[in-house]
């Protein structure tokens, strides 16, 4: 996977080997159906909205010495080792923390964007092509602008966490159609779309709330189309299947969801007592069960939007909800 490597910096690639089955189009005018309408429509409106970000966002504005978030969510207020640490070091360690963060949703973005390349194939339809060539331009210019971001705030580009990590490489193998849409416009793009709404509500970057601005308008277009086109692809899919693919997509999206895998790291560099950071991370879970939840709630919808809320699947999301489930998967979190 491109991308400069904080940790290794040798290796900059992840190889993965794919075999798709594509469709090229020998005719074009055809009738269409209504959602192939829709589609076309969105086509339209993705060039309508079409944004740059050296030249819509003022990056004058970047200033490293404050807070990148507001510390009311930053996990590791409170802790009692980082609270001893000077103020400035405090700082640094936010960066940190808020630059693993970032990492993490450019390499989700990259993601989108060698996922959505292969769909401009594996599509039959003219409109669906069309219009998924756009969500190639616009994954594109999220990676340029979290890239630029991390260069222009001095930070570096960390690896992929291994749950990140094994989710793209099953996205990108896969020449299941579905698999890749569900993935890619159900799992990534919805946990996203949650991650940039909590990250312009508690950025102190006016850059950042500008971009994200941006960035949601455009990942709403995608998941509007993905969630549609997967509905379509599982109205033909063996009931079996489809209670797998549901299953595993709700798996996945917990594992991505309540990670705290950069805390964890961080406290091992600064040699501190990973138990009370654990027992601390539970604490700010469990302290703000309205936190997991808005993160599910947009996968939890697209989920149901394209037929796969199964049974399976709805009665992990509910068990999460009883307490004695939920302090388990704090634990598991931390």
């Amino acid at each position: 996977m491109p991308g400069s490597n904080a940790s290794s910096p040798e290796r900059v690639t992840q190889t993965f080997s794919a075999r798709l089955e594509g469709h090229f189009l020998t005719r074009y005018h055809l009738a269409e159906s209504e959602a192939d309408r829709q589609r076309r429509r969105l086509y339209q409106l993705a060039g309508e909205k079409f944004w740059q970000s050296h030249k819509d966002l003022d990056w004058r504005t970047i200033d490293t010495r404050q807070l990148p978030e507001q510390p009311e969510n930053d996990p590791l207020c409170g802790f009692a080792a980082y609270e001893k640490q000077t103020p400035a070091l405090r700082c640094q360690l936010s960066w940190q923390r808020h630059s693993m963060e970032i990492s993490e949703i450019l390499h989700g973005e990259q993601a989108a964007l060698l996922v959505a390349s292969q769909l401009v194939s594996m599509i039959k339809g003219s409109a669906g092509k069309l219009f998924i060539s756009t969500q190639v331009s616009d994954e594109a210019r999220h990676v340029e602008f979290f890239s630029h971001y991390l260069r222009a705030c001095n930070q570096p580009v960390h690896e992929p966490s291994i749950y990140l990590q094994k989710i793209i490489t099953q996205a990108l193998e896969s020449g299941v159609l579905p698999m890749k849409l569900s993935i890619c416009h159900i799992l990534i793009e919805s946990l996203a779309l949650a991650r940039f709404r909590e990250l312009r509500k508690f950025s102190c970057s006016p850059l950042m709330c500008k971009a994200l601005s941006l960035i949601l308008n455009d990942e709403a277009r995608h998941v509007n189309f993905g969630t549609d086109l997967l509905k379509e692809s599982c109205l033909s899919m063996p009931d079996t299947e489809r209670q797998q693919l549901g299953l595993s997509l709700v798996q996945m999206a917990l594992s991505l969801s309540n990670s705290n895998f950069v805390c964890q790291r961080i406290a091992r560099e600064q040699g501190w007592d990973c138990a009370q950071l654990r027992r601390h991370l539970r604490h700010f879970h469990l302290s703000r069960p309205q936190l997991a939840q808005s993160r599910l709630r947009q996968f939890t919808l697209n989920l149901q939007q394209a037929g796969l809320m199964t049974a399976e699947a709805q009665a992990l999301l509910q068990s999460l909800r009883r307490p004695t489930n939920a302090r388990r998967l704090a634990l598991q979190s931390g």
